[in-house]
């Protein structure tokens, strides 16, 4: 679903799930057509703060760590992914 930290993300994805750290900068919205793909973050964090930062920077919905096929189907069905 999703390139490796770093590399551009094309712009004809539909979505991607990318593993957000404190220190992390989400420039995928800045990216020419980054407004169109669902961004579906996963975190071991549960600060309130943390997960507000990442939707504020551009994230769609956010999965705690460790989760399980169950738990991807339902937030990629809520981000209109599946």
């Amino acid at each position: 679903m999703s390139a490796s930290e770093g590399f551009p993300m094309p712009c004809c994805w539909t979505g991607t799930c990318r593993s957000w750290t404190v220190t992390s900068s989400c420039n995928l919205r800045r990216m020419p057509g980054g407004d169109q793909p669902k961004v579906v973050f996963c975190t071991t964090e549960n600060d309130v703060a943390h997960i507000a930062r990442a939707l504020h920077a551009g994230a769609n919905e956010y999965i705690m760590k460790p989760f399980d096929k169950d738990i991807v189907t339902a937030k990629f069905h809520e981000v209109g992914l599946i």
